[in-house]
């Protein structure tokens, strides 16, 4: 049975306890904001335990091999269960793993284990050579696996899990997070798995719980994430969120407080939109196909096509913001009704002026055509 908390706080609580929501209403977490933000409301309700009354915990082994490092080297965590069998295709080791799950505990195999262990023995030796390494998950500067749980300004309850809250750290508070990884832990390659996974967010939804408890340490509190790679050698590195980071994820979770407020407050959980939703173009993508345009010959071949000059030119494309031959000779004056230019919008001028063409596709001098090509433009880049 959950202990439920009273108040707001940090509480050392085991993390069954915690993944099932102890906080005197359903609380929002960071995972759970996550999926607010990156899907919708209603995927949010049913994912939480407290609101989805048929809720059932993901029940995963490829988690187990990290969830086993982590509760090696932070000491805390939950227990586990070592299974004396290669893998899981014989009925008594599928037994013994789920009677493990039944009763709490992370099941693993030996060689998952020997694995987890290793890794946990290389990140204790990495951190000795690591800046400020020796106050991680060290119990004389901190505690592993804190429970913090604030009543937010906005008017409902937020919790997170903390790996390690350095509170006895001599250069002030430091939470550290250890993360494991399949890919690579150099700093130079995680950009797009750090967003991805959300872990500015994440440091940010902390300092949020924190500052409510504790106004004094705003904008002081510091986070660090061990990254470790899960193949040998087991290499480690540390990394934090940038101030654009920051800056971005604390707008995130902002909202993720606001949108779970109203959603709370009126019952109601909207899934996505119902009405059809342009998609853009992904970033850098139109400056890669333009640079084609402008290198490689074969995509040049297209330079004629009767259908792209005329669906430039009669603005099929252009309620998407893509500029037609024809916008470019009569000027913003004459664009089309409803759609409106922004500053720096690719095709336009910080000032809001105009910019020529790039690529092969911009205005053309006319060129004879004969009764053997019907229905061509004459001139796509014409009128």
């Amino acid at each position: 049975m959950t202990h439920m908390l009273s108040e707001p706080g940090f509480w050392e609580i085991d993390a069954e306890e915690y993944h099932s929501d102890p906080a005197p209403k359903p609380s929002l977490s960071q995972s759970i904001g996550k999926v607010l933000l990156e899907r919708c409301p209603r995927s949010a309700w049913y994912a939480h335990p407290r609101l989805n009354p048929a809720f059932k915990p993901e029940d995963s082994t490829k988690f187990d091999r990290g969830t086993v490092a982590h509760q090696l080297l932070i000491g805390k965590g939950r227990d586990f269960h070592i299974i004396d069998a290669p893998d899981y295709r014989t009925k008594a080791a599928q037994m013994e793993r789920d009677m493990a799950r039944a009763a709490g505990k992370t099941p693993i195999i030996v060689e998952h284990f020997e694995t987890a262990t290793a890794m946990a023995s290389a990140a204790r030796l990495q951190l000795r050579d690591i800046e400020g390494g020796q106050y991680a998950f060290n119990p004389e500067f901190g505690d592993s696996e804190l429970c913090v749980l604030s009543l937010d300004p906005v008017g409902c309850w937020g919790r997170s899990l903390i790996d390690f809250y350095g509170s006895k750290v001599p250069s002030g508070l430091i939470c550290w997070d250890y993360k494991t990884t399949a890919g690579t832990a150099n700093p130079a390659a995680l950009k797009t798995h750090f967003n991805r996974m959300g872990w500015a967010f994440q440091a940010a939804f902390q300092e949020r719980l924190i500052s409510v408890l504790k106004p004094a340490l705003a904008g002081k509190i510091a986070h660090r994430f061990l990254v470790q790679e899960d193949e040998a050698p087991y290499l480690c590195s540390v990394v934090e969120p940038a101030s654009d980071a920051r800056t971005i994820a604390h707008k995130m979770v902002a909202a993720t407080f606001a949108i779970w407020k109203k959603c709370l407050d009126t019952g109601q959980w909207p899934g996505y939109p119902r009405e059809s939703q342009p998609i853009s173009v992904a970033f850098g993508m139109e400056a890669s196909w333009l640079e084609r345009e402008l290198s490689d010959d074969l995509v040049q071949l297209a330079a004629g096509d009767p259908f792209l000059g005329q669906a430039l030119s009669t603005g099929i494309t252009a309620g998407y913001g893509v500029t037609s031959h024809r916008e470019w000779d009569r000027g913003a004056a004459h664009q089309p009704p409803g759609v409106i230019r922004t500053v720096g919008e690719p095709g336009f001028r910080k000032d809001g002026s105009a910019r020529k063409p790039r690529g092969k596709y911009g205005p053309r001098k006319a060129r004879p055509t004969g009764p053997s090509e019907p229905g061509r433009l004459s001139n796509p880049g014409e009128g």
